[in-house]
Order: C-alpha cells, then structure tokens, then sequence
C-alpha cells in the first residue's frame, strides 16, 4: 500500500470496464477481492470506494452500489484462508478457542465460501434495487504502467500468496503424507507473509517504517487479551456451563438463527474478530455435543451474522463504505441506507439460517 502498488492494480481493473458501465459494480467487487486478498485487510474498502466512486458517479450509479461492492468484494478478499487477515484469524480462533485444530483449516473453508455467497447475493440485490443495471457507457482513460518498485512488490505478493495456496493444498488433499503436512506448518500465512516482509524490506521496495505503523497492533493485542481471557474461562467450566443451559432451554431448530442475530447485534457495535469470535467459537463444539448440530454450521451462522450487521455505519464495514465516499452529501444519505441494509440482511441471514442454508458451509 505505501508504495502505490494497491492503488495501481485498481486503477487497471477499472479500465477493463471501458464502455461498458453496468458492469461498474461487479468490477469494483473484484478490485475488492484482489486487493483484500493481497493484504490490503478492511482499508481496501475505502481505497477501492476512492477509486471507484468518480467513475460510478459519473455513469450514474449509486454511491450505495459502489460502496457496498467494495466492501463485499473486499470482505470475501479479507476472509480467504490462505492469505485473507480475517481468513487467517478466524482460523487460528477455531483451532485455538474453538478448540478444534484438526477442523480448523475445513470450517475456515466454510466461512470463506459463506461469505462469498452472501456478498455475491448481496451486490446483486443492491444493484437491481438501485437500477445500476441501466448505467450510461463512458469512457475509460489507459492507466500507467506499474513502475519498476511497483512491478516487485507485485511479483512479491503472488509468490507469498502462490506459496501459501500450493501448501496449504497439499496438506489438505494428502493428509497421511508427511512431507505434505510439513510443507502445510511451513507454507501457513504467517510464517510466508512474515518471510515476504523481511524480503520486501531489503529490496527496499517502500518506506519500511510507515509499513509497520500501518499493522493493526490494538487489534493483536486485543484478540490476543480476549482469546487468553476465553481460555480461562472454558478451564473454569464457564463455556460448557453456558452450553448446556442453552441446549437446555432453547429448541434446537433456533440455535443456529439465534447465534446468527446475537453475533450480529454484538458486531453491530464492536469487532467481530477481536471480541465476537473468541467469545462465541467455544460455545460451539461443547453446544455441538449436547445438541448433534454441525458445529461447523453454528461457527458459520456466528461469522454470517457478524458480517452482516458489520454493514451498519457504526461497525467498521459501514465506517470503511463511508471513508471511501468524498462527497458529504452521499456520504450522509447512504448512513441512514447502510442503517436499513445492515437490519434488513440480518433479518434475512436469521430466516436463511433457520431454513438451513448456511449448513449448505458446514465443511
């Protein structure tokens, strides 16, 4: 990001849709993905909407469309198990919190291909609703090429991610091999991306020093603080505690609905990653043994319905949407819309969860 490289990528991606303008939307949803997948984490939003927004507003469509394309696209890119911020912690939360290693990478999977769902069904909504689909053509200036620092720092990126993606794989489709599994441990997020770090550093592609302000070190800390509290807490008998009293007073076809709209009611105000999750994740496999519910269903209604109440203005999705809007006047009408938004697809996450969609994930 601090070298343009981000912003560059973007701005080629825009030009594929030279002409044709209806198509806007779904463009910048995959900008969203790309550049939240290479690690932009939820800022993407924002750079992807500052990008975007002029040239949806000059073929006509709404900042609500523009907007909620970014951020889907980059939420999907943020939640991929192999390279995704939140991908990698709501997988290390499910094995460490959870207190399920061995299902960890599989549930992840889930979350991942749950969100993509979600975000896809939500981006198409908004674009009928909104009549994005009637978008007067335009016309697209060529963007620069890369610059040579930018050309590195890109070749850079694919490499950590093509690493991670071929050994996490392969640890997943050979699970009995040795070799395959050690190349998993080797090729996991953290260790690649900390290598490819070091390795940027050196070939000195950017200022090393605003890279490292830039890492979310409240956010560490604060998962770190609530994960070791959560850890105290299931030794204490707390979470086992919790889950009987619920499968014992709750009818089991509404446990997953109802973890949906907690989720979402707690996320609509606070951080899903850093509090919601390690909270919520060891309730499910002690709730899963008294209940026989997947517990990969109820980890994938828990992330679903934080998700989508995160489109509200007072979550970091909504603050991310809005950041990304420069003209005041859009950025006030779309608050009251994303309020509406937000309600509306948790509502609706809570009636698909009960009509068993979200079991579709359970890995």
């Amino acid at each position: 990001m601090q070298n343009g490289t981000i912003e560059a990528l973007g701005g080629k991606m825009l030009y594929l849709i030279n002409g044709r303008a209806a198509l806007i939307p779904w463009i910048i949803f995959l900008m969203g993905f790309v550049i939240g997948a290479l690690g932009a984490g939820m800022p993407g939003a924002t750079i992807v909407g500052i990008l975007a927004f002029p040239l949806a507003r000059a073929a006509g469509i709404p900042a609500l469309a523009s907007a909620m394309a970014a951020n889907a696209g980059t939420v999907v890119g943020i939640n991929n198990p192999w390279t995704g911020q939140s991908g990698i912690v709501i997988q290390n939360l499910i094995a460490n919190a959870g207190q399920m290693p061995e299902r960890a990478v599989r549930y992840s999977m889930g979350v991942f291909l749950s969100r993509l769902a979600m975000n896809i069904l939500i981006v198409f909504v908004i674009f009928i609703a909104t009549k994005s689909y009637k978008a007067k053509k335009m016309h697209v200036d060529r963007p620069k090429d890369f610059e040579p620092v930018q050309k590195k720092t890109f070749r850079l990126l694919i490499t950590c991610s093509a690493v991670i993606v071929v050994c996490v794989t392969l640890g997943m489709l050979f699970p009995e091999s040795e070799i395959c599994q050690t190349l998993s441990a080797i090729g996991q997020p953290q260790i690649v991306m900390t290598f490819g770090a070091i390795i940027a550093m050196l070939m000195k592609v950017g200022p090393a020093d605003k890279a490292v302000k830039a890492l979310p070190v409240n956010t560490v800390l604060m998962i770190s603080g609530f994960t070791m509290m959560m850890s105290v807490a299931q030794n204490a008998g707390l979470v086992d505690a919790l889950a009987h009293v619920m499968s014992g007073n709750i009818p089991d076809v509404l446990l997953k609905p109802m973890f949906l709209v907690v989720a979402g009611c707690m996320s609509f105000f606070c951080s899903g990653t850093g509090v919601v999750f390690p909270l919520l994740f060891p309730i499910a496999l002690p709730l899963s043994q008294a209940t026989g519910i997947n517990p990969g269903a109820i980890i994938v209604c828990m992330t679903a319905g934080s998700m989508l109440s995160s489109l509200s203005p007072f979550s970091t999705g909504g603050a991310m949407m809005l950041a990304g809007c420069p003209d005041q006047e859009a950025q006030d009408k779309m608050s009251n819309q994303l309020i509406a938004v937000a309600v509306t697809a948790l509502l609706s996450g809570a009636v698909l969860a009960f009509l068993g969609f979200f079991d579709l994930f359970a890995l």
